[in-house]
């Protein structure tokens, strides 16, 4: 059977509601004998219940949270898993440091759904674009070099017109920027792309955070689901 470990910190509403709606999954695709998931956190307060934001957010969905009773992670739960998804980037290093030979098997949850090669991918769209975004810095001011010295020249030399020249400094630095508009966005984008891999937490949200969590694991957990049984077919 093909074991799935999800985690987080307390194991009261990430993982737990992972776990839950990943149930609902698995039985929707009538794949209970070939799949198991589990849950656990890094730092369990023992016999720790799901709140109640999670249990009436997963009972909207027609889950049941109500019996969970956190799990303490082990290296013993990771070396049995197949696939361990982590709720954040911090929670994977704690795998990994508690069981560095799973390397292999562990990630967050949604930097697996997005592939480790779209990650790669986007990670050398990033470099590429912030290196031409400084090369077109660097032409830009020895295109322009000389008119530029000369203003700042003339900023020391007349004090009178002081006012005039550093305004006519600071128009070359709206030209440029300017000019530099869309690589710009599109690098604020691509950072924002290779930050956005961890899951946010809802404890002590209001309800709607919960919602809003839980439609998000529910989003990737059905991407990663129809790839693992689909893969259990074969």
């Amino acid at each position: 059977m093909f074991t799935i470990l999800f985690v987080c910190t307390g194991n009261t509403c990430r993982s737990s509601m992972a776990r839950a709606i990943a149930k609902g999954i698995i039985k929707e695709k009538d794949a209970e004998k070939r799949v198991k998931v589990v849950s656990a956190g890094t730092s369990v307060i023992p016999d720790s219940k799901a709140p109640e934001c999670a249990v009436n957010v997963m009972e909207e969905r027609g889950l049941d949270l109500k019996k969970h009773t956190a799990k303490q992670l082990t290296p013993e739960l990771i070396e049995e898993a197949d696939l361990v998804l982590t709720m954040t980037r911090n929670h994977k290093q704690h795998v990994l440091t508690m069981v560095p030979k799973a390397q292999e098997k562990v990630f967050t949850l949604k930097e697996y759904v997005r592939n480790l090669d779209s990650q790669e991918e986007v990670e050398e769209q990033l470099i590429d674009l912030a290196g031409r975004l400084e090369d077109k810095e660097v032409e830009f001011y020895k295109e322009n070099k000389n008119e530029i010295d000369s203003l700042k020249k003339q900023q020391k030399q007349l004090k009178e017109q002081l006012l005039n020249v550093e305004k006519k400094i600071q128009d070359w630095h709206i030209r440029f920027h300017a000019s530099t508009k869309r690589e710009r966005e599109d690098l604020k984008r691509l950072e924002e792309q290779m930050l956005d891999i961890d899951v946010y937490d809802p404890i002590g949200q209001p309800i709607q955070v919960y919602e809003e969590c839980a439609d998000e694991l529910e989003e990737n957990l059905r991407i990663i689901f129809g790839q693992v049984i689909n893969s259990l077919n074969k």
